[in-house]
């Protein structure tokens, strides 16, 4: 695993190197196994709030990621998160649309990056028609169900950016989902079916 770690030195070298080249495709062999202990490492940095070190993780699992693959859009994604708290909005927006163009992210990373995205252009003091019409946008996929319905908070972050420019505190997240279960196609491979005599058959996060 060490062999992968970077130094906090290199951090924003490695970032400037990795935003050049679209989606990070190179001839490099790719490993998703590795892609995926990289970014499940960096998730738990980033849960302790050890923001430069989950950042340089998230990039070298870019590294080993296929191009468009769930494991680049996972580690693109959950990176611009990192780059939305360390107040980098412009490396965010980077990471995120490195997601949108690649038209493969499933409804809920899609829904989460487009906050997101919303967000950063208010940060950055871009032209308001910009912030607007991105809000516009998730409005119109959530009503035509592409994305998920948006929740309460959610709406009022919206109408807010809408109307003032200026959004109210939110959480934002990374995203821990993996590929899909190899027994139960609807859940995620973080969950392992158990079983007892008192619970019966139930399902745990692994």
């Amino acid at each position: 695993m060490e062999q992968y770690i970077l130094k906090s030195s290199d951090i924003i070298r490695e970032m400037k190197q990795t935003i050049k080249v679209k989606r990070e495709s190179s001839t490099k062999h790719r490993e998703p196994e590795v892609a995926q202990v990289l970014r499940k490492k960096a998730n738990s940095l980033y849960s302790s709030r050890k923001l430069t070190e989950a950042l340089s993780l998230y990039t070298q699992s870019l590294r080993v990621s296929s191009e468009n693959s769930e494991d680049a859009n996972l580690a693109f994604g959950n990176r611009s998160a990192v780059n939305f708290h360390l107040k980098e909005f412009k490396l965010s927006l980077k990471d995120i649309d490195n997601v949108l163009e690649s038209n493969t992210a499933p409804p809920a990373l899609l829904k989460k990056l487009l906050l997101r995205k919303a967000r950063c252009l208010d940060s950055i003091e871009c032209d308001d028609q910009e912030v607007i019409q991105t809000c516009e946008e998730i409005e119109r996929l959530s009503r035509e169900q592409t994305i998920p319905t948006l929740s309460t908070s959610e709406r009022e972050l919206l109408d807010n950016l809408k109307s003032s420019g200026t959004a109210t505190s939110q959480e934002d997240d990374i995203t821990v989902y993996q590929t899909a279960h190899p027994s139960l196609p609807s859940a995620s491979s973080v969950l392992e079916m158990k079983h007892s005599q008192t619970k019966g058959r139930y399902l745990q996060v692994l």
